[in-house]
């Protein structure tokens, strides 16, 4: 007997400090009542058995007296607080979710007035008879209809509530008579409420998978909300947004290195045209086209963004001087050159560029962004399919 109690205790000890510890990582208050669930259930047997005055209070008439029937009280009130939460009784009914709170209100108040020896055992005991089946009663209507809704965690409440009913059962026919007593009868109640509180342990472990499920859930929504906000629909590419994202991260990448970042803002030559031509849906597909070659082009770190229309920027990351800013935008000129194929025709777009280069044309993305679009509209004025660098007017020879 001293053998099986020891191990309940140590269990019990166990899951104790488990429930501690993750209320204090969690601060959920589940963990809490959980803990002073299975601090009054193991008390009470610890307790009832006789071994709590043999080696906890010896010398405590009060305490040997009146233990089993605190314990009882203060699992009463864990209890009927745990079982609301790991149910959501409170998303389900209200009312019973209040009567829960009540039931753990009254039973830690008489669990205090007891102790202080306010009221006595027999009023005490008379509590903790009425309150006892209460927090099982009023939580069966909640998990039977999380039961039918499908929730993983409400077949383990009912084997808690099973084992811990076979208990009750053994301990009222052993009351009785009707059952002899020996090693498995005498110790099935404590048995079953051992069952009960590993069960409620893996409704626990239930939750928090849930939980975890539901915040990278969440997470993956508002990376994908995100995503969406700096992407353009079309053609993936990212949009304003998502270019002033990456336009302040390569900023920051080349600040205080030698190499070079040069912004080109671009501007297809004859979209309208073709527009026109082959309809809103062709256009588009042009765009998706363009998007692909400009991405194919650009070899060097950087990337491709849309600003809307047919207005492209491109940002190319780590280049070595000025002349290869100019060599990289006359190769996006001309790779424009060579026709694109658009739901079975042979359609030809150019490409006029204007580019501004960091650190030597500014350190900021407005003051880059509105250089780039200033030479693209010289550009423009000049006879298009050019590529322009504002403040100089033309390409170098050297280039």
């Amino acid at each position: 007997s001293q053998l099986l109690q020891g191990l309940a205790a140590g269990l019990a000890l166990t899951l104790l400090m488990h429930a501690l510890s993750q209320w204090m990582s969690t601060r959920d208050p589940m963990y809490l009542h959980y803990a002073v669930t299975v601090a009054g259930t193991s008390m009470f047997f610890f307790a009832f058995h006789g071994f709590a005055a043999l080696y906890l209070w010896p010398s405590h008439a009060w305490l040997t007296d009146n233990a089993p029937l605190l314990a009882v009280l203060l699992a009463l009130g864990g209890g009927a607080l745990l079982i609301e939460r790991l149910l959501d009784v409170r998303a389900l009914s209200r009312p019973l979710a209040r009567a829960a709170f009540t039931v753990a209100g009254l039973a830690w108040t008489v669990a205090a007035l007891f102790a202080l020896d306010i009221v006595g055992y027999r009023t005490a005991h008379l509590a903790a008879t009425v309150l006892g089946p209460l927090p099982t009663l009023l939580a069966v209507p909640a998990a039977w209809v999380r039961l039918r809704g499908g929730d993983r965690a409400a077949p383990y409440v009912f084997a808690g509530w099973a084992g811990y009913a076979v208990g009750i059962v053994v301990m009222s026919l052993l009351a009785r008579g009707w059952l002899d007593l020996n090693a498995v009868t005498r110790h099935a109640f404590q048995a079953g409420s051992i069952f009960e509180m590993l069960m409620w342990l893996r409704v626990l472990g239930v939750r928090n998978e849930d939980a975890r499920r539901q915040a990278e859930s969440a997470g993956r929504e508002r990376e994908l909300m995100r995503a969406l906000a700096h992407t353009d629909a079309l053609t993936t590419l990212p949009n304003r947004r998502g270019l002033a994202t990456a336009l302040r991260s390569a900023l920051a990448a080349s600040a205080g290195s030698e190499r070079l970042l040069a912004v080109y803002v671009v501007d297809l030559d004859g979209f309208k045209a073709v527009n026109d031509h082959l309809g809103h849906d062709g256009g588009d597909e042009l765009l998706v086209a363009v998007s692909r070659r400009l991405k194919a082009t650009l070899r060097a770190r950087g990337g491709v963004a849309r600003l809307g229309g047919d207005e492209f920027v491109v940002l190319a990351e780590g280049l070595p001087a000025e002349a290869d800013a100019w060599r990289l935008g006359r190769k996006l000129v001309d790779a424009f050159r060579q026709p694109f194929q658009v739901r079975g025709e042979l359609c030809r777009v150019g490409l006029t560029v204007g580019f501004a280069i960091a650190p030597i044309d500014g350190q900021d993305a407005e003051t880059l962004l509105k250089r780039a679009d200033a030479a693209l509209y010289d550009g423009k004025q000049s006879g298009k399919g050019t590529v322009r660098r504002d403040g100089a007017p033309h390409e170098p020879v050297t280039a």
